[in-house]
């Protein structure tokens, strides 16, 4: 039988989105896809991630052959031009195309990201299968509006909200002053921190509506927007899920991902700083009720605000986050490969007691200048020599000489500390952040800013 796997984010096991590496977008959102694959036969099997865009000449992940040998399995990586890759990211091959040459060729190439989710159920019906949850569950989970009717169906707490779509700037107005000021104006189909509006004020509702509704649908082609209660001086709680097919899901603790800039994550830790461990646990048991409650197979992150006692739902990122080596450095599971097993079919119930040790901290390293309100700031890598040492893990896929381009996201490594304490890891943090030689030629990064954030007093205490 002819078997074929592939698996886009086994490069670095770094969920980075966009390796700099590379001009154009390699696609790591992790999915697999296999025809007919018993897990009996599931290794040892060749995988291979491709590049979408043209190639940059020396990008260390075009010149490496990876063999991961806990699963079993060699890892290539093939380029592809970049029209040939821009008429599959826009949706103009073929499924059962696609699905034909991949037996044909017995290569797997990538399948974007940028399918919608009918494009996946056509892919499906083809034989072949993604890793991670069914069309039904990204439809439930995938979208803010329908998770939190989801949440709400489960049991776990939501704060007061417009209960659906706003069709207009007059039923924001309607729904926010019965909740009461300040309010968040969301995109249901957001992601990236687009389409949010904070409106404090009655005033100001209008225009954030017609701001936010343009950006949803600049970025994302939907323009659904809803409205809910802020929460003053939250912490952006989010708790790593995975479940398999057996019915088995749990819980592999909580990530605090407060610190921020434009709605985008810069530092991580894990577990969270001084929240109680009943909360945690609380935090934990919402988690796994809803992955159970609609039938979540994969693995993926929940995400709550927490402020003053209060826990509130805010959405499910059904899939392996940038963030994720943080946890696997504290419960010693690869995430990456669990996710692979779950799809053959395994069962997680033995990890349901992975024991759980220490503190970790990541930092992102990005292209960007925060001298000019964090915009991007792209450019060539000159000097790229990284901070090594015991607990000190670097997930990045660039190097000296790869430009970062200005079309996706500037992120160009991740730096995670491990420690007994977290005083300890957030020490070795600094310090390896101190000792990473980086130079963006023609850009900036915000090395220096991590640094002095990470020494600040408010962080440290």
């Amino acid at each position: 039988m002819l078997a074929l796997l592939a698996l886009v984010a086994s490069l670095c096991s770094s969920g980075i989105g966009t390796l700099a590496g590379i001009g154009g977008a390699v696609l790591l959102v992790p999915l697999l896809v296999f025809l007919g694959l018993p897990a009996s036969e599931a290794a040892p099997l060749g995988l291979v991630s491709v590049a979408a865009g043209s190639v940059a000449a020396g990008a260390p992940q075009l010149r490496e052959r990876i063999v991961n040998h806990r699963l079993g399995v060699t890892t290539e990586v093939v380029a592809t031009t970049g029209a040939a890759m821009g008429a599959l990211a826009a949706g103009m091959v073929d499924d059962r195309l696609l699905a034909r040459a991949l037996a044909v060729a017995a290569l797997a190439a990538a399948v974007a990201v940028v399918w919608s989710r009918t494009e996946r159920e056509r892919v499906l019906a083809e034989g072949l299968r993604f890793l991670g949850p069914s069309p039904h569950v990204m439809r439930t989970v995938g979208d803010k509006i329908a998770s939190k009717h989801a949440a709400e169906s489960a049991g776990v707490p939501v704060v007061p909200w417009s209960g659906g779509e706003l069709l207009d700037a007059e039923m924001a107005r309607e729904h926010a002053g019965r909740i009461g000021y300040p309010v968040v104006l969301k995109a249901s189909a957001g992601g990236g921190g687009r389409g949010i509006r904070v409106v404090e004020r009655e005033e100001d509702l209008a225009k954030a509506f017609a701001s936010a509704q343009a950006e949803a649908r600049g970025a994302f082609g939907d323009d659904r927007i809803f409205v809910e209660r802020r929460l003053r001086h939250g912490r952006h709680i989010e708790v790593q899920v995975a479940a398999d097919e057996h019915g088995h899901a749990l819980s592999f603790g909580c990530r605090d991902c407060s610190v921020q800039r434009r709605h985008q994550k810069i530092l991580e830790e894990a577990p969270p700083h001084g929240l109680p461990e009943a909360q945690v646990a609380g935090l934990e048991e919402h988690a796994v009720r809803l992955a159970r409650d609609v039938g979540y197979v994969g693995v993926g992150t929940v995400e709550f605000l927490v402020s003053d006692g209060e826990v509130a739902f805010l959405e499910v990122n059904p899939r392996l986050q940038v963030e994720h080596g943080i946890t696997e450095e504290l419960v010693g599971v690869d995430l990456v490969q669990l996710q692979i097993r779950i799809a053959r079919g395994e069962s997680i119930e033995a990890l349901a007691d992975a024991p759980r040790r220490g503190c970790a901290i990541e930092a992102r390293i990005c292209a960007e200048d925060p001298e000019a309100d964090f915009l991007p700031s792209p450019g060539r890598i000159a000097r790229f020599d990284p901070a090594l040492g015991p607990r000190l893990r670097i997930d990045t896929g660039v190097g000296a000489g790869v430009p970062v381009p200005p079309d996706f996201d500037s992120l160009i490594a991740k730096v995670i500390a491990t420690g007994d304490t977290r005083e300890e890891a957030r020490a070795r943090l600094v310090a390896g952040l101190v000792d990473f030689e980086l130079l963006v030629e023609g850009g900036a990064s915000n090395k220096g800013y991590l640094i002095d954030l990470l020494e600040s007093q408010a962080y440290r205490t």
